[in-house]
């Protein structure tokens, strides 16, 4: 069965297919779900209200098993993990039980992401677009990738809390659109997309 999220009509449209949501009871399922069509970014915050967005309608924690038509923009993905799920698990964190999924339409193209729920999330004529985090611990021992990637960002990882520095959302809106330094105390917003090869690290 495919649903139509919204009513536009585009020359092209991404087609999200969801699997396993049947499946997946309390505990074990997402406390937030949802989907955004992403236009700017406001670096002064970050989590959902950085990102300068429109919400398409159809995705949500409930959301059934199927196909959902998707508009051909530039598009987020993001579940959030229920509760404390060391209580059932004691080897997952809740940040382990989010999901992740920044898109652009691209024909032929397939994005997806698994989670720890099985529910899995594919995207057909999309584009992945990899999400490049401040810094990556690899053997225990952290090498910082922002000091070499992002520069600027790098500089303000004093000034900005740890929940803000570490947000994929942030992360993203940074990696995907032009700043400077006085956004990020403004509450401005900034819509000028880098280029591509900045975006896709």
């Amino acid at each position: 069965m495919r649903l139509c999220i919204d009513t536009f009509v585009y020359s092209q449209q991404m087609i999200l297919t969801v699997n396993g949501m049947s499946a997946a009871q309390a505990p074990h399922r997402f406390s937030h779900l949802f989907g955004r069509y992403v236009s700017g970014f406001k670096p002064s915050t970050h989590c959902d209200d950085c990102l300068i967005a429109t919400h398409p309608k159809g995705i949500f924690p409930n959301m059934q098993d199927g196909d959902y038509e998707l508009n051909d923009e530039l598009f987020y993905l993001c579940g959030v993990g229920t509760g404390n799920p060391q209580k059932t698990n004691p080897s997952l964190s809740l940040r382990q039980t989010n999901v992740h999924l920044a898109v652009q339409p691209r024909k032929g193209s397939r994005a997806s992401i698994g989670s720890v729920y099985g529910v899995t999330f594919i995207i057909e004529d999309a584009q992945q677009i990899p999400i490049v985090p401040p810094h990556l611990e690899l053997r225990g021992k952290i090498l910082d990738l922002t000091r070499s990637k992002f520069p600027d960002l790098a500089a303000k990882a004093d000034e900005l809390a740890d929940a803000h520095y570490r947000c994929k959302m942030f992360q993203f809106g940074y990696q995907m659109f032009e700043t400077c330094d006085e956004d990020f105390t403004t509450g401005v917003k900034v819509d000028k997309r880098k280029s591509t090869s900045v975006a896709f690290l």
